[in-house]
């Protein structure tokens, strides 16, 4: 009489090169990702270049397991860690896969991307990737030569490539990244509190001047 279906469960991979007790944007968006995902009642797997996620707010919902893969952080952009495609890291990732059996890993597009990407073919396991970071910009404030930065752009793409599906933040950005030969599959918006960052609450002069730091 009634037609009652089961709420589906998944066994849910997630990496991220940022998460608490890092702080931006990227952090944010896959700690929220994490957390509705345990509200969903998915298994979750986290990796992270992070050695403990302390700071990571679930609101009462227990952390789930993860793996620290090994990273570090370059000269030329000494604030950030970056992930090492490392033979350690394809062991540590290739192990957690075999015992987790996800059912499909979201990855934030990075340097780590073609191993997740690689060991999920192997496995049968589909990988959905996210741009967050404009490379691009971060290269040319940095005076990258022109190659370089053009090298960027095709490993990029290859990588948007390689996944079973690529997202990004917003339609502007898929634009951009479409322009930079990447394939873009979906946009997920995220929701901003505009009484905090409406932009009529700025002069135009002094938002360019913040977009330009």
């Amino acid at each position: 009489f009634f037609d009652y279906r089961p709420p589906v469960t998944m066994r849910v991979a997630v990496y991220s090169h940022s998460f608490p007790p890092s702080i931006d944007g990227v952090c944010r968006r896959m700690s929220s990702l994490v957390y509705e995902l345990l509200v969903g009642g998915h298994q979750v797997l986290i990796f992270t270049l992070e050695s403990e996620l302390s700071g990571l707010d679930l609101r009462g919902q227990p952390t789930p397991t993860y793996v620290t893969l090994e990273s570090a952080f370059p000269a030329a952009y000494p604030m950030k860690r970056i992930g090492k495609p490392s033979v350690t890291n394809c062991y540590r990732i290739w192990n957690a896969f075999r015992d987790f059996k996800p059912e499909v890993l979201h990855c934030t597009v990075d340097a780590l991307t073609l191993l997740f990407g690689t060991i999920g073919l192997a496995l049968g396991v589909p990988v959905a990737g996210s741009i967050h970071t404009d490379v691009d910009k971060i290269m040319r404030s940095f005076k990258a030569a022109e190659w370089a930065i053009k090298s960027g752009w095709a490993l990029e793409a290859a990588e948007s490539r390689l996944v079973d599906a690529c997202a990004t933040t917003s339609k502007s950005y898929k634009e951009e990244l479409e322009h930079r030969w990447c394939t873009i599959d979906h946009v997920v918006l995220t929701a901003v509190n505009t009484q905090v960052f409406n932009p009529r609450c700025v002069e135009a002069e002094e938002r360019r001047a913040i977009r330009s730091r």
